[in-house]
């Protein structure tokens, strides 16, 4: 049953809420006045323009002055649209996307049996409890942003709560087959060892990835400046990029997280030396009564040394 939730995901999603809260409350509280800046800094530009061609030593084209004006009367007047309606369009149209498809692909690494096995429990990471509490909030996040973060999440700890219990099923297999209280040596050490990293990683991944969700949240209450920032050159550059920046280093820091998770789940993996493509049986050891299990746990421990 523990490959079925995911140990630290009521916490992200707690996160998950309160960084919304935030980005909906900087939009509810700053788009008016941002909308005012706007609007009196096209003023100014345009002060500024007319009195560059009025008073130019060269003669400029008419057609060239109005067609800026135009053009940045028109990105003006989308930025005013965005905030006026709030942002959570923007958020629905450009960010999640982005945002879903990097979990996604971090989602794909953890299912469909490759490498170290995975089962049906792992498709019960869709039906974690921890999702119905990802709330949709008016002007923040998409809920399915957060929903993304927790599939991807609970995915990550069925693959590894998988070997974690093949660890621990080594160290009592290892007193089992021990002499008195003594347990079999190389079984009990690398059971131990298998058991402890997983541990660890169970423990210390989801406190390295939370900060991705901190920086969603930075980014989600700078969104409302990054909108207005966007009317004009200057601005644009000086924050617009940062704001994105910073969604794109949230989204692939699962990406890499995972990629690493892989990496080490696979290292251990050939340490057993069962091999990444005959890794079948490992899923029939979960199954009470196989046989077949019994026989691939058997000979998993016969095969099993330090460091190999």
């Amino acid at each position: 049953n523990q490959v079925e939730s995911c140990t630290l995901c009521p916490l992200f999603v707690l996160v998950f809420n309160t960084v919304s809260k935030v980005g909906s409350l900087s939009t509810e509280n700053f788009s008016g006045g941002i909308i005012q800046v706007v609007v009196v800094g096209f003023a100014v530009w345009l002060a500024i323009e007319a009195l560059k061609f009025v008073s130019s030593m060269k003669t400029k084209d008419l057609k060239d002055f109005i067609q800026a004006i135009i053009t940045k009367g028109a990105i003006v007047l989308l930025v005013i649209m965005i905030l006026k309606s709030g942002v959570g369009n923007f958020y629905n149209i450009f960010i999640q996307p982005v945002y879903n498809t990097a979990q996604s692909m971090s989602q794909i690494m953890f299912k469909d049996g490759k490498g170290i096995g995975t089962n049906d429990k792992d498709k019960k990471a869709e039906k974690d409890k921890s999702i119905s509490e990802v709330k949709e909030i008016k002007n923040g996040l998409p809920a399915s942003m957060g929903i993304s973060i927790v599939k991807t999440m609970t995915m990550m700890e069925n693959r590894v709560r998988k070997l974690n219990a093949l660890g621990a099923g080594m160290v009592c297999q290892s007193f089992e087959d021990g002499w008195f209280i003594f347990p079999v040596p190389r079984t009990f050490i690398f059971g131990s060892v298998v058991w402890v990293l997983t541990i660890a990683i169970i423990v210390m991944v989801p406190f390295i990835m939370i900060d991705s969700v901190f920086q969603l949240g930075v980014a989600t209450a700078l969104m409302p400046f990054a909108v207005g920032a966007y009317a004009f050159d200057y601005t644009k550059k000086m924050l617009c990029k940062k704001v994105w920046d910073t969604f794109l280093n949230s989204a692939f820091s699962f990406l890499f997280t995972s990629v690493i998770v892989l990496i080490l789940l696979g290292a251990l993996q050939t340490a057993t030396q069962t091999g990444i493509g005959s890794f079948s049986g490992f899923d029939e050891m979960f199954v009470v009564g196989s046989s077949t299990g019994d026989n691939t746990f058997a000979e998993f421990n016969a095969s099993a040394t330090w460091g190999s």
